[in-house]
């Protein structure tokens, strides 16, 4: 039986393709996990844990040249993490006064992340 007291929300999912067995999710909790679809028993399913954000993590993406490195965005700051280093991130912007929604990597340019606004602007 699941404790009802243990659950949690998911608020994003990200999936690489060239990856095909693994999947990061962002929760409502400000935890990231790296979880595998290839496991033997249901611990396995989780492989890390990552204590993200003070709130939500409202968008996880990874590099599309540089898979290893992913960023995630949540409350009032966007990190960029690298699967080498989950205990810190190891790039993050400042704390905005607005609270962050989305952010995504530039398809042209490897090292610019877009972040959305809650106020509607958009920053590079």
């Amino acid at each position: 039986d699941v404790d009802p007291s243990k659950c949690f929300g998911v608020c994003a999912v990200e999936f690489e393709q060239t990856m095909p067995n693994k999947y990061t999710v962002g929760t409502e909790n400000g935890i990231i996990y790296s979880c595998s679809r290839k496991y033997k028993t249901p611990a396995d399913k989780i492989q890390a844990q990552t204590r993200a954000h003070t709130g939500p993590v409202y968008s996880v993406e990874r590099n599309p040249l540089f898979i290893k490195n992913y960023i995630s965005v949540g409350d009032w700051q966007t990190k960029i993490w690298t699967e080498d280093c989950r205990d810190n991130p190891i790039v993050w912007t400042k704390e905005y006064a607005v609270q962050l929604t989305c952010g995504i990597w530039s398809p042209t340019r490897c090292s610019l992340v877009f972040i959305c606004r809650m106020d509607g602007v958009m920053d590079a």
